[in-house]
């Protein structure tokens, strides 16, 4: 269950343009290809960049997109975590935070069973502390580990795109994460959009279907627009923040975030959904089948 940050305190943040130590982000979408990793990739250097310690985890374990959207190639990823190497010596430094990274195709990560993940929950909570902010860019979809990563998390951020099917994704991912974790308070962007006009609208249609059905508070952040500068970074293997600082997206990403950093975190309305332990299955995270 998410802690619940009073308004004074991030009234303070705001002052003072930083987030609670502690705070942790998660960024979710219903479905792929909607911009979710380019933005928590861009929130994570951001965050660094503003003079804050940031841990950024690649929560999509089996299907990782953040190795490549920052240039990377790690030697370790969060298979040895369940391996049992110390989490701090799997993190990779990168643009000023440190990243865990996943692996991308990997069966044995796609397959976990609820004590190896409850095992690395248990890991990157032992970190939070050490940080600033923690950013996590959460699987897309209704997956346990998708729900379990919001879960984790005091802001949780929905990215969608204008088009219709892409609304109608981020609306049942809003109604897993109602129904499975409680969430009762959530913020939302509109990437790639061609104006703030068909950004407003498509959050405003999401709401409306969200209140009707869901009784969820939506919160909207400032659009990111479409911009071909974006995907370009993207290729390149450098945020668009650092590759192209002055680019439409940058500055729209900048105030996006800035936005977000100062306002109250999400919120978790019952105790339905609780983060397990690997104690909870009988067996210390289950090592003995990733060997």
């Amino acid at each position: 269950m998410a802690d619940v940050i009073s308004l004074d305190r991030f009234r303070t943040a705001q002052r003072r343009g930083k987030p609670q130590p502690g705070t942790t982000l998660a960024f979710t979408g219903g479905k792929g290809g909607v911009g979710k990793s380019f933005v928590s990739a861009n929130a994570s250097v951001w965050m660094a960049r503003n003079e804050m310690k940031t841990l950024t985890v690649d929560g999509d374990f089996a299907m990782a997109d953040l190795n490549l959207l920052f240039g990377l190639a790690p030697e370790r990823s969060v298979l040895d975590v369940l391996r049992g190497m110390p989490i701090d010596a799997v993190l990779e430094q990168a643009h000023g935070i440190d990243l865990l990274p996943g692996l991308n195709g990997n069966s044995m990560l796609a397959n976990l069973d609820p004590a190896q993940a409850a095992s690395i929950y248990v890991e990157i909570e032992s970190l939070r502390d050490q940080y600033d902010t923690t950013v996590i860019d959460a699987p897309a979809g209704l997956s346990d580990v998708g729900i379990e990563m919001c879960a984790l998390a005091s802001h949780v951020v929905l990215v969608l795109s204008p088009e219709p099917t892409s609304l109608a994704d981020a609306y049942a991912c809003l109604k897993a994460l109602t129904a499975r974790a409680g969430l009762d308070r959530a913020f939302v962007v509109v990437n790639r959009a061609e104006s703030e006009g068909d950004a407003h609208d498509a959050f405003n249609r999401l709401e409306a279907l969200v209140s009707r059905f869901l009784g969820v508070e939506l919160c909207e952040l400032p659009y990111i627009p479409a911009d071909r500068r974006a995907a370009t970074a993207c290729a390149l293997g450098s945020p668009v923040l650092l590759q192209y600082p002055d680019a439409p997206a940058s500055r729209a990403l900048s105030a996006m975030f800035s936005t977000l950093v100062a306002m109250e975190p999400s919120t978790f309305t019952h105790d339905a959904f609780v983060i397990p332990s690997p104690e909870d299955f009988g067996r210390a995270g289950s090592m003995e089948d990733v060997r």
